[in-house]
This record gives C-alpha cells, structure tokens and sequence, in this order.
C-alpha cells in the first residue's frame, strides 16, 4: 500500500483534506507503565493492517525505562531537550530539531540523564499481525 492510499482515508478528515487537530485536544493516554513518561495522544488510522498513531511523549528527568519491542518502525523528532536513546544496546544523543527512525523490533527506549524534560514527537507506524 503506498503513502497516499493509507492516508486518504483517514477517518478524521470529516470530507475535508486536511485534519486540524488543536492541541487542547490531544488525549492523555497509557501506552506503558514508565514513571515519568507521559504520553499524548494526537491521531491514529488503521487501513486493511498497517496502523499510524501520532504522539507527543514527554520524558521527565531521572525517568526509569525498560527496553520495549514493538511490530512496526518508530519516528522520533525531538521537539525540546534532548535524551539518550538507546536502541539494540547501541546508544545515540538526540538533541533539539534531531529525528530517530529505527525498527522497533529492536529493543529501545530513551534515557533522560538531563537536566530539563525532554519533549518528543513520536510515529509508530504498526503492522497488525
């Protein structure tokens, strides 16, 4: 499936070609349990069995995290702050305006040793088995 199908039908377009979402309306959601992490859902499509979710992850300082896998690829752009992010036991410094895209059948996951919160946005692109 190409690019356009997939997002052509995005259910919350509402007969328009664009969706605007404000950010008021993002949804606080639990997608892991991690102390401090928070999670902000944006929008997500599922088509035939290839799913798009869209979220900003907040990562406060000291925060404590378990390596994760996941069925998919991930796309990180770091939005403020910066993080380690650790994928496959290989770490790498993500800073503000940085992307990551990686397989997220690698175990992953972000270490704050900083200061600040580090804020992220996060595609998963998933494929339902």
């Amino acid at each position: 499936m190409n690019a356009k199908d997939f997002f052509e039908n995005i259910a919350l377009l509402h007969g328009k070609n664009y969706s605007h979402i404000k950010r008021s309306e993002y949804q606080v959601i639990q997608k892991e349990v991690r102390p401090g992490f928070e999670y902000q859902f944006i929008l997500g499509q599922t088509l035939m069995n290839n799913t798009m979710e869209a979220v900003l992850l907040t990562v406060y300082p000291k925060a404590v995290s378990q390596p994760t896998t996941t069925d998919g690829f991930e796309f990180k752009h770091i939005i403020s702050g910066r993080c380690n992010y650790v994928i496959d036991g290989e770490q790498i410094l993500l800073e503000e305006g940085d992307s990551l895209y990686f397989d997220a059948a690698k175990p992953h996951y972000p270490v704050n040793g900083f200061k600040k919160k580090v804020v992220m946005l996060v595609l998963y692109f998933l494929t339902a088995k």
